[in-house]
């Protein structure tokens, strides 16, 4: 049961903010009214008191598209247009008078995105934590202001790749975490924005920490649409008003973690797995509902910048979150380590195998089953996600290690798998992530793939973005210390 320490308080776990709306049309603070910012700086600024009072009303990540900044790097510029005319009025031409508009401009850019930058990492919550946030670099090909988005993302990479300085020496950026959106303009294939990717590959080398999601294979799973994952892999599932598909302004309600290994570990003579699975899938129900009827009834002042002001919804005073709660607007996971495990254990085969593979598809189908079927009954949207919980993944395996003993290939290493991942040093890149991919549909709650590059050089990662675009939903590149998996025999 996750956020068991934040239980007794009815927040939300997690959220994508919907930044534009708070932006344009203003927001409250303190009890103090923002409005519209006229120029990108105030812009950046404005956007940092946001996250920093999002990140004190909610548990864990949120994420916001980069591109709502857009309209105002192109108000700076207007502005600086008309500076430059009114004090130089005939004594320069356009040409001129444009040029040094850029320049005004590119430098306020820089100043905004560092202050971006500085902020999240020198802020504190009331967790105790910098604020988990998630900034979506997607460049619209129908948006108005693409051009100032593809800037923005541009300093954004740059920043990034030239690390942050920290009392320990230069290091790379924790947050905000990146989310880059791969499509067929960006995809190293000669599109007009390659050169963003180039820059994010080297990013990528440098420690960067990028994950990549492709709009192609986004777009074939939620019926055309691409939008950011809520902090950095929890998808939300379509949700539609009349006619137009609706993400921003939606949430996670909380998370419960599975331990699939144990369902079979812990079955009597004769008895069936699924059955016992099922038994288990109910105390999961139950638990998620302790998180949903926590958060029924509570009042939009429990985080107003949420559900009042514009992060989530324009609640009225005092009004009630419940509707929030209902018909697929939020989400309850449920997340599962052990997949390759509990195979191993039910067969005796590895998960690569046609039969442990058919199994473990098997095995999520099930659990999609049950849960689409309490989204029915109750009317509260239940989704399976994938993720790297390496948390739950040590917890489970000291769990069944202290109760089930040492068993071969299931309680030998320091953690369990994290849902359908394995870690196998003979298949490449490409064909890790073949095997991987094929579970990333039964995950509609989120799912995220992982690759090392430790060992990769530019053209070979190169030619695994290009890979990724076409194959895979979402994925995070980095170079990962190895771990050491075995315990120490004595």
């Amino acid at each position: 049961f996750h956020d068991m320490d934040y239980f007794i308080q009815p927040i939300i776990n997690s959220s994508y903010i919907n930044l534009k709306d708070m932006l344009e049309n203003g927001t409250y603070i303190n009890g103090v009214k923002i409005e519209k910012p006229k120029s990108f700086q105030v812009a950046c600024n404005v956007t940092m008191q946001i996250i920093n009072a999002i990140s004190n009303g909610q548990i864990n990540g949120f994420s916001i598209d980069i591109d709502c900044l857009s309209p105002y790097l192109n108000a700076t510029y207007l502005k600086n247009v008309n500076m430059l005319k009114e004090k130089y009025k005939t004594k320069a031409n356009d040409i001129l008078i444009k040029t040094l508009a850029n320049d005004l401009t590119k430098k306020e850019l820089e100043n905004g995105v560092q202050t971006i930058h500085y902020q999240i990492n020198t802020l504190i919550n009331s967790s105790g934590v910098v604020p988990l946030v998630t900034l979506f670099l997607r460049i619209n090909k129908d948006d108005l202001f693409k051009q100032e988005t593809a800037l923005i993302i541009e300093e954004i990479l740059k920043q990034r790749l030239n690390g942050i300085n920290k009392e320990n020496g230069k290091e790379e950026y924790i947050y905000p975490k990146i989310v880059y959106v791969l499509d067929e303009t960006n995809n190293l294939t000669g599109g007009c924005y390659d050169y963003l990717t180039k820059i994010v590959v080297n990013c990528i080398l440098n420690n960067g920490n990028v994950n990549l999601l492709s709009s192609k294979k986004m777009k074939e799973m939620f019926n055309g649409n691409v939008f950011s994952p809520i902090g950095e892999n929890q998808f939300l599932p379509i949700y539609k008003t009349s006619s137009k598909y609706k993400f921003v302004g939606r949430f996670n309600q909380g998370i419960v973690s599975l331990n699939l290994p144990r369902v079979a570990l812990s079955l009597k003579e004769n008895e069936d797995f699924f059955e016992k699975l099922n038994e288990v899938l109910e105390i999961c129900k139950e638990s998620l509902l302790c998180k949903y009827y926590s958060l029924l009834g509570t009042n939009e002042a429990i985080s107003s910048i949420h559900f009042r002001y514009g992060g989530i919804s324009r609640l009225n005073k005092n009004e009630k979150i419940d509707e929030l709660l209902k018909n697929g607007y939020s989400t309850l996971l449920l997340s599962y380590v052990g997949l390759p495990e509990v195979v191993y254990l039910l067969l005796k085969k590895n998960i690569k195998e046609e039969e442990g593979e058919s199994l473990a598809i098997k095995i999520l189908n099930r659990i999609n089953e049950v849960l689409n079927n309490l989204s029915n009954e109750i009317g509260v949207s239940f989704k399976l996600y994938s993720f790297y919980d390496n948390v739950s993944s040590k917890y489970f395996i000291n769990k069944d290690l202290e109760e089930f003993g040492y068993i071969k290939k299931i309680t030998d290493k320091s953690s369990y798998n994290s849902a359908y991942f394995i870690e196998d040093e003979k298949l490449n890149k490409i064909e890790k992530l073949e095997y991987e991919k094929k579970f990333n549909n039964l995950s509609l709650g989120g799912t995220i793939n992982r690759v090392d590059i430790s060992d990769l050089k530019m053209d070979e990662l190169e030619d695994l973005i290009k890979y990724i675009y076409e194959n895979v939903i979402y994925c995070n590149l980095k170079k990962y210390e190895k771990e050491i998996e075995k315990y120490a025999s004595n």
